[in-house]
């Protein structure tokens, strides 16, 4: 009896112990922060590749700026997740600090991607004009001196740079379009039955738009000698 009993002990199955295995530390951050980065960078390039147009803008700066945010987002949600858990990129002291600047590396590649996301999907042109979706509605130019005071003299003859008329034209064109952005907002004054003197101010900055649209327009003649002015139609084109 006593010998089976040994026999048994001896055909007993001993566990044996594994050897710990290294832990992986948790690189995710470093990763998603890269990630976000690069592609940060290589929308940039791309816009300034193709000259910012807004369908560039629309198409390509959008989805890409859009997406280096979430990832940057993410990568600051698994850093500070990972400190919770006391893991950390590399060993000792030093690991925690790391966590914690990018954790705060994540905060600010968030909002600096998210604030150019939002420059390229809405876009901030100067001025106070006529825009549908965010996007400025600027009428085309037509020949005709409608718009132009014919008048107007420089002091002394002036060689303007090629080019230098016609920018004028364009800021004559956006000013042209604010004309119609305060006489859009006289109309929902009126509609939702604001008192006279709302309507008056909206109506003096009505006049003060079109005295700027008339001014740019007559500079530009005055530079280059070409007569163009807001062509008919309604105000569809969009910058």
């Amino acid at each position: 009896m006593q010998r089976l009993e040994t026999l048994s002990q001896e055909s007993a199955v001993v566990p044996t112990e594994r050897p710990a295995s290294k832990s992986r530390r948790p690189l995710a951050p470093v990763f998603l922060l890269g990630l976000a980065l690069a592609l940060f960078v290589l929308t940039g390039c791309a816009e300034a590749w193709f000259g910012k147009p807004r369908v560039v803008a629309r198409w390509i700066g959008v989805p890409g700026f859009g997406l280096s945010t979430l990832l940057a987002l993410a990568g600051c949600v698994s850093s500070f997740a990972n400190l919770s858990r006391l893991q950390t990129v590399v060993g000792g002291p030093l690991g925690l600090l790391l966590n914690v600047m990018l954790g705060v590396l994540g905060i600010g590649m968030t909002w600096v991607g998210a604030l150019t996301t939002l420059f390229a999907t809405v876009g901030f042109a100067r001025g106070r004009q006529l825009r549908r979706s965010g996007r400025v509605l600027l009428a085309p130019l037509a020949a005709g001196g409608g718009w132009v005071d014919a008048t107007l003299e420089l002091e002394r003859p002036v060689r303007a740079p090629v080019g230098l008329g016609q920018q004028w034209r364009e800021n004559g064109r956006t000013e042209h379009a604010s004309v119609a952005s305060f006489a859009r907002l006289t109309l929902d004054l009126m509609a939702l039955g604001a008192p006279p003197e709302l309507v008056t101010a909206a109506n003096q900055d009505t006049l003060d738009e079109i005295r700027h649209t008339e001014a740019c327009f007559a500079l530009a003649y005055a530079l280059d000698g070409k007569v163009a002015s807001p062509g008919v139609g309604t105000l569809g084109h969009s910058r």
